[in-house]
């Protein structure tokens, strides 16, 4: 199977844009690689399509590094990549032309059967070193739960609280040291974009959330950072932040909202579906030694 090198994204994405558009939900982190590569150069940064033999684009893979190289099926493979006919062929494709570029992966994150099937045919031997299941959930509608208090975007005068916050977050997700600090970096770019927002409640802010758009038009996007301090938590300022910020976002003209819980959090999980997200696919984020 012909496996291509993309390194004018946005003419690959003007030609075969109806690849993440049939599954704009499941593909959301592979659209927001994509948007991150063709907006500047990453060190190490890298897009792969693995065409038929019509050259129509069948398995996409991209990486931002330091972060996990993304798979993400195409919509015949999708729903039971492990049984899919063609899905080694896809793997086997992908996986010599890694080699033959000499990329040395840190991780793969995708739907767990295609991520759990490429480590098995493209990296034997290769140890784990860890692991993180995640659940994709997206909204059409959200239903606002009762807690008090209010959304409120996030100002310049909130840096230093929005930087502390992503970090407590990062550790809280047990991330790697070096993208703890990366996570600061990230929440005070968005807050740059006013793209992050704060629940206040009593006269103070309780909880955070921010988001970004993953559609290549706009229309739909993940939120990401949901946290509440620890001495906060229990309050609803979680479910709060979350459910008022993608109402925010519906009403703004978005198609959908997306996120991501932590697969081991049946808490978190409960939540996001008693305010309206509905659960999508199982995703597995498998880091490298």
């Amino acid at each position: 199977m012909p496996v291509t090198r993309i390194t004018d994204i946005p003419a690959w994405l003007a030609r075969h844009g109806a690849f993440l558009d049939a599954q704009e939900t499941e593909t959301t982190v592979l659209s927001a690689a994509l948007q991150h590569l063709a907006q500047e150069a990453v060190p190490g940064g890298f897009a792969y399509a693995v065409a038929d033999a019509q050259g129509a684009p069948q398995l996409l893979a991209a990486c931002t590094p330091p972060y996990s190289m993304v798979l993400a099926p195409g919509p015949d493979f999708a729903p039971d990549f492990a049984t899919a006919p063609g899905s080694a062929a896809l793997l086997t494709a992908l996986g010599a032309r890694l080699a033959e570029d000499g990329i040395v992966l840190t991780g793969v994150i995708g739907p767990v059967a295609a991520a759990e099937a490429f480590l098995q045919a493209c990296c034997p031997g290769r140890a784990l070193r860890s692991q993180t299941g995640l659940v994709l959930y997206e909204a059409p509608a959200i239903q606002l739960p009762p807690t008090p208090g209010e959304l409120r975007p996030a100002g310049a005068e909130d840096e230093a609280l929005v930087r502390r916050w992503a970090r407590e977050f990062a550790l809280d997700a047990d991330l790697p040291a070096h993208e703890v600090e990366s996570a600061a970096d990230i929440a005070a770019g968005k807050l740059a974009l006013g793209q992050v927002h704060l629940w206040w409640a009593g006269g103070a802010p309780r909880a955070i959330a921010a988001y970004r758009p993953t559609a290549l038009d706009g229309g739909a996007g993940r939120i990401q950072l949901v946290y509440t301090p620890a001495a906060e938590r229990r309050r609803g300022y979680g479910a709060a932040v979350a459910a008022h910020l993608a109402a925010e976002l519906l009403a703004g003209g978005w198609r959908r909202v997306i996120l991501f819980a932590d697969g081991e959090n049946a808490s978190a999980q409960r939540i996001y579906e008693r305010i309206g997200f509905r659960r999508v696919a199982d995703f597995c984020d498998y880091a490298l030694e």
